[in-house]
């Protein structure tokens, strides 16, 4: 359509000049009707440029709206629940929202975690654990609550040590989502305990690798 506005715009051209040239040599009537068509080509040329103009948005709002149909998955409120009394296990809570506008499948597995007083280790290997899926569908603001226990006692030697600074306590995970199509977006879960922190729980240091 915009190179038939072109052309349009060519030919009315040609007509403006043959009209100029059947005034100037005494052909009124002929320049009258050159004329004519001239307008009314143009009129032809102006509304094919303003629908070519109207497709080029419709397409640029098209591809802007298909680029922005995705997922955007987070975790949020992650804290380490304590154990109310010597031996119990502890459990890790988080919430899940999406800031997307597609709906999302999310699912972690491997979920481990480590207690060490090695504190120049940065290298930590991965539990084989089941997958737990959860259903994120993107609804303004909501969050997915779960859970993750783990198999460890925190006990008064152990705890003494982790707010001593001789030792360290990860949770870690490995997590993504997809979509309704298929494709895939990591979100890894990686917390170091600390007791000075609200939720008991921190992003681990700069140099610390989960494999």
């Amino acid at each position: 359509m915009e190179t038939a506005s072109y052309a349009i715009g060519i030919v009315v051209l040609i007509l403006g000049l043959l009209s100029a040239v059947f005034f100037s040599v005494g052909h009124r009537d002929a320049g009258l009707w050159v004329t004519c068509a001239a307008i009314v080509l143009a009129v032809i040329g102006g509304f094919a440029w303003y629908q070519d103009l109207l497709w080029k948005k419709d397409g640029a709002a098209s591809t802007t709206t298909a680029v922005a149909q995705r997922p955007r998955v987070l975790f949020v409120e992650t804290r380490l629940i304590l154990p109310t009394k010597e031996g119990d296990p502890v459990r890790l809570a988080f919430g899940l929202m999406n800031t997307g506008n597609a709906d999302a499948i999310f699912r972690i597995w491997d979920r481990t975690y480590l207690f060490s007083v090695d504190l120049t280790a940065s290298t930590f290997a991965y539990q084989p654990a089941p997958a737990q899926e959860i259903t994120v569908s993107a609804i303004p603001n909501a969050i997915w609550r779960a859970e993750l226990r783990f198999d460890f006692r925190l006990t008064k030697v152990t705890l003494d040590a982790l707010n001593n600074g001789k030792a360290r306590l990860f949770f870690y995970a490995r997590g993504e989502y997809r979509d309704a199509a298929g494709t895939t977006y990591p979100l890894p879960l990686a917390e170091m305990y600390d007791a000075t922190f609200p939720g008991n729980l921190i992003a681990p240091p700069k140099g610390i690798t989960f494999k």
